[in-house]
């Protein structure tokens, strides 16, 4: 789907994530969260990776851990195995436990969100590329969130 269509969902899923799962330990699976925003699963399962990414590399600009990592499970309750491949394998686990460690508050979700505003409309994919031209940089930087 396009990119404002990944903003817009994002944008849902976040008030959904603060309402339904912020408290620690309570997460929602992909397909709760495409079927609460009026989606199929089975349909979308591709777009609403690109949205949970989307989300994560705002967390990237607002300096939080990443938050769909935490808050985003698969059916089974396990991190997306899919999650953060590239330049960023070598540090998921610490990525993974800097976020679950996190005691996510509704102040992080207004930064997100208005981290979200001054992406200038780039899709997911485009927010990482961006975000992995940094190199050793942001590796050091996403993992120094906690």
């Amino acid at each position: 789907m396009a990119a404002e269509k990944q903003y817009s969902d994002a944008k849902q899923a976040l008030d959904l994530i603060e309402r339904e799962a912020l408290p620690p330990g309570k997460y929602l699976t992909y397909g709760r969260l495409a079927d609460l925003l009026g989606y199929e699963a089975s349909k979308y399962a591709r777009h609403f990776g690109q949205v949970c990414s989307l989300i994560d590399s705002a967390c990237y600009w607002a300096k939080l851990p990443m938050l769909s990592l935490e808050k985003i499970r698969m059916d089974s309750g396990g991190y997306n195995p899919d999650s953060f491949g590239g330049i960023f394998v070598g540090v998921k686990s610490r990525l993974i436990a800097n976020t679950a460690a996190r005691q996510w508050s509704a102040e992080d979700i207004k930064r997100i969100r208005q981290s979200l505003t001054h992406m200038n409309d780039e899709g997911a994919v485009a927010q990482w590329r961006h975000i992995e031209s940094f190199g050793q940089a942001a590796l050091d930087r996403i993992t120094s969130y906690v």
